[in-house]
Order: C-alpha cells, then structure tokens, then sequence
C-alpha cells in the first residue's frame, strides 16, 4: 500500500518562489517535484556526509588489509577511494594545524611536495587521532 503524501508549509521568500514556479513551469516541473528533489538531496548529502568517527572507522577497517597493520597506507587508500582528502581536511582543528604548522612543513621539505600541506596535515592528524607517531622507513 502506497503511503500517503505529507503535506508541508514551508516560508520562502516571494521573489525566490515566484523565481521557481517561473522556472519549473519553463521546465514543464511542479514546485512540489522540485521540493521533493531538494528533500532527498539532503537526505543523501547528509548519508555521505564525512565524519571524523565515520572516518576513523573506516581507516581502522583498512587497515586490517595492510602488512603489519600499517597505518598510512590505509589512509591514503581511504582518503584516495572516498575522494575524503579535502572533507579529512576541513576536520582538522585550527588549533591543531597552528600548532603543528612548523611539523608539517619539515615533511614537505624533507620529502617533496610543496603542493601537498593540506595532505601532509591529514596524514600527521589522523597518525594523532590513532594514537601514533609518523616515522618514515
């Protein structure tokens, strides 16, 4: 049996909506299948949405796959197949990146990639969040 539809008031601003029913009518759309839409790409952002604790696990579950449970492969690997370099990023406390700033910048001029301080952030932060320290071989 189909459920039945809710109904649902939602303010807007006159110039917005008369914008949208102008467009969807172009379009040869509802308001209502536009609402619909806008409803399920929020619920889908918001599944994909990254955590911290979404992305903790994530590494902790890779990281079985690795020799010696290595952690900075299972890191690239996540943030590389998620696409999760730029979200990983964006969690990393202001407080922590100014007072590891110098650290960073030592692993880019001891191992390239100029380009690369937003990587090296994560990869420092996240051997942190686990508890570790990152060495080199």
């Amino acid at each position: 049996m189909k459920e039945k539809s809710v109904i649902v008031s939602v303010r807007v601003d006159p110039k917005l909506y008369r914008e949208v029913k102008k467009t969807a009518i172009d379009r040869d759309e509802s308001v209502t299948s536009i609402v619909k839409r806008a409803f399920e790409k929020y619920v889908e952002e918001g599944n994909s949405r990254m955590t911290k604790e979404k992305l903790v696990q994530l590494i902790r579950e890779e990281r079985k796959n690795w020799d010696n449970e290595e952690l900075e492969p299972a890191i690239v690997a996540i943030l590389d197949r998620e696409d999760g370099w730029a979200a990983a990023y964006k969690m990393i406390p202001e407080a922590w990146l100014d007072e590891n700033r110098e650290e960073v910048e030592s692993y880019i001029d001891a191992y390239g990639g100029a380009d690369s301080f937003d990587r090296w952030a994560v990869v420092l932060w996240l051997f942190e969040e686990f508890g570790e320290e990152y060495t080199t071989l």
